[in-house]
């Protein structure tokens, strides 16, 4: 195997510092890339047997290039290069009655998610590079803060009391769901509270049953209120976003689970030569409460019939009347016994029976799509299961910072193909799909089938949520 030699620079941390007194490329490094570039390993031997570790970046060519750590394979080059950019923090504003939409370069180099700015959000704040922000005519761009370089990326507004410099703190709220009343399917309550972060000033709320209709839902003002209350809620996950004075928000999800009760009574009268009967019919019906998220639920009903049968003599013949009443937890079977008599007896028959049936649902059983776990450090992924369509995908972000890459094909992304990020794909952030109207959008958590939705328009606005820890999250749109 031939041994090529190439001057480069490896190392661990790439900021200002590096560029301005340690980028010189003035190690000696081997490869069988006679030219090196990416996927090439370069090695400290000429007999390739010694590889380059414990090193995060490499720079040769001028170019700074990302290095596997434990290979010394080379990655794609960074997207932020010497000399090293400075960020502020922009407002960009539109008057009412007018719209524009938003461009900038985030911190880390990548282009930050287009956003439209219209009358029900006239303003948003960006930390972006310096210079990099470009908006309609219409719209007004004022600096109001700047920012620590790459790789720190951390921002402070002008006019701040704080003596070093501090991450403003993201919007964040609380969801408590209850059922009101009677507690019927219809009588849930979401209530919105415990506010932090972000300005400090809460100006809106809104609700949907995804976090793309609550993001577009026409916003309610909060008038200085510190919490919100949403009535008349039916069964089901719900979406509530919650916006700063600023324009920054937060998504966050719940679940509304009351009890489904219905009560039906009916009075019968018969008469003959000597009786009369009443019969009252009561049935009530509960829903089974239980914890389901995804796999097999069991679920099991235990039945209670009673059964009471009269029987009178009023003449040569005999007149039989019958009571039924019958409480209902699942499916019941309801038992009458009439009898025939000689002239002058009387009977009185009773009797109880007690069943249990179960009942058993599996669900996830399309096969878990197939995607890079990056060695266990992915927590989301995006992959393409059309037959034969090209899915156009934004980096997922909370409009401020990006998830890391770790693999990557790029958009738009390719059928039986996928995307991989690290980072938790929390509630506040999104990725925008498009060219995937009419198709369906197939989340998986753990492995496991979470949610499946249809895409209806293009961008469709996907969010992440909380609560899934380490587990893998997949994306997965299908035809």
């Amino acid at each position: 195997m031939p041994s090529y030699s190439h001057s480069v620079k490896y190392f661990n941390t790439f900021d200002s510092t590096f560029c301005s007194t340690n980028s010189a490329e003035n190690q000696t490094v081997y490869s069988d890339c006679a030219a090196l570039g990416v996927s090439c390993k370069v090695y400290y031997n000429t007999g390739l047997t010694v590889p380059v570790t414990g090193y995060d970046f490499i720079k040769f060519g001028g170019v700074v290039h990302e290095m596997n750590f434990d290979t010394g394979e080379i990655n794609p080059a960074t997207e932020v290069q010497c000399t090293i950019p400075d960020v502020k923090i922009y407002r960009i504003s539109v008057p009412v009655g007018q719209t524009s939409y938003i461009d900038w370069t985030e911190c880390e180099g990548w282009p930050g998610p287009k956003q439209l700015i219209y009358d029900r959000m006239r303003s948003i704040d960006v930390s972006a590079v310096e210079n990099s922000v470009s908006a309609s005519s219409v719209a007004t761009i004022t600096e109001v803060g700047s920012c620590n370089p790459y790789p720190s990326c951390q921002c402070i507004y002008y006019g701040s009391t704080s003596t070093s410099t501090t991450t403003i703190p993201p919007v964040n709220f609380v969801l408590t769901p209850y059922c009101t009343g009677s507690g019927i399917n219809g009588t849930g309550t979401i209530n919105v509270n415990t506010f932090s972060g972000g300005s400090g000033v809460y100006q809106s709320v809104a609700i949907g049953t995804t976090a793309g209709q609550a993001f577009s839902a026409t916003p309610i003002s909060l008038s200085g209120a510190t919490s919100y209350e949403f009535t008349g809620l039916f069964n089901g996950t719900y979406y509530v976003i919650l916006r700063d004075s600023i324009g920054t928000f937060k998504v966050n999800s719940t679940f509304v689970d009351c009890l489904n009760t219905t009560s039906t009574t009916s009075t019968t009268s018969t008469s003959t030569t000597s009786t009369s009967t009443t019969s009252t019919t009561s049935t009530t019906t509960a829903a089974p409460i239980c914890t389901y998220n995804g796999g097999s639920a069991v679920i099991t009903y235990t039945t209670t019939t009673t059964s009471t049968s009269t029987s009178t003599t009023a003449a040569p013949t005999s007149t039989t009347t019958s009571t039924s009443t019958t409480t209902t937890e699942a499916p019941t079977t309801s038992t009458t016994t009439t009898t025939t008599l000689a002239p002058g007896e009387t009977t009185t028959t009773t009797s109880t029976s007690t069943s249990t049936s179960t009942t058993s649902t599996t669900t996830s059983s399309a096969p878990v799509p197939t995607v890079s776990d990056c060695g266990g450090t992915a927590n989301l992924a995006i992959a393409n299961s059309t037959s034969g369509t090209y899915i156009g995908y934004t980096t997922p972000t909370d409009g401020v910072n990006d998830l890391s890459v770790c693999t990557i094909g790029g958009s738009p992304l390719g059928p039986s193909s996928s995307d991989s990020f690290v980072g938790a794909f929390a509630s506040s952030y999104y990725t925008e799909i498009t060219n995937a109207t009419g198709k369906t959008l197939r989340t998986w958590v753990g492995g496991t089938i979470f949610s499946t939705i249809s895409i209806v328009g293009s961008p469709h606005l996907q969010y992440g949520d909380t609560g899934y820890g380490s587990s893998l999250v997949i994306l997965e749109i299908i035809d």
